[in-house]
């Protein structure tokens, strides 16, 4: 009843574009990220070493790990992902509440990028170190 009567699909919709469109314009600004998949509020951005080649971190080194640090500084709960020791990619999974907001969003998003900046700048400075 509470999805229908908040219409949270139509929601998840318009929320989801919006913070798309939020994660598309950091994947424009950040090193890590390759690619934004997902629909509505399930999204994900893939990690990579290298955005221009999309060539992905050696299998001893845990961008998703080294994220889940920094996001915590940052006041998020992040999933991440490893598929196959990196093999197959590394994902930090995006999927807020039904009821996030507009402004919520834009909060994510900007702790988000504070996240990924964080991390590529421990990823860049002290690459062995995050096995």
């Amino acid at each position: 009843d509470e999805i229908v009567e908040r219409d949270l699909i139509a929601h998840a919709v318009t929320a989801g574009d919006h913070l798309r469109a939020g994660l598309e314009a950091i994947a424009l600004r950040s090193p890590l990220i390759g690619d934004v998949r997902g629909r509505g509020l399930l999204l994900a951005v893939e990690l990579v070493a290298d955005p221009d080649t999309l060539a992905r971190f050696p299998a001893e080194v845990d961008p998703g790990a080294v994220a889940l640090r920094h996001g915590l500084d940052h006041g998020l709960l992040l999933y991440s992902r490893r598929q196959n020791s990196g093999r197959y990619g590394d994902w930090l999974l995006v999927a807020p509440p039904l009821v996030i907001d507009v402004a919520e969003c834009d909060d994510l998003l900007t702790r988000l990028e504070a996240t990924l900046a964080d991390t590529a700048e421990d990823l860049l400075a002290h690459p062995a170190a995050h096995g």
